[in-house]
């Protein structure tokens, strides 16, 4: 009797840095530090609009307005109109 092949891997987990590569997309990333978490994303270029848009995303999954200092985060975004396109 042949052993059973082990099934197959599953693909690695998507990351936003993955789009770096996309001459549309500009990619930011940093540490929140001392600031909070809109003065962090104001800084790395993120518009209020898609700042408020991310938070509410997070609602009821984590509270997001007062990061750790040590917290990093990566923001992928649209050159051509700022929209944020993936969030880690």
């Amino acid at each position: 009797m042949k052993p059973a092949e082990p099934p197959p891997r599953p693909p690695p987990p998507w990351r936003a840095i993955s789009l770096k590569n996309d001459p549309a997309i500009e990619i930011a990333e940093g540490t929140f530090g001392k600031q909070g978490f809109v003065q962090a994303l104001t800084q790395a270029g993120v518009s209020r609009a898609e700042i408020k848009k991310l938070a509410h995303a997070f609602d009821g999954l984590r509270r997001v307005d007062h990061p750790a200092p040590t917290e990093t985060f990566v923001v992928a975004r649209e050159k051509a109109n700022g929209k944020v396109v993936a969030f880690e």
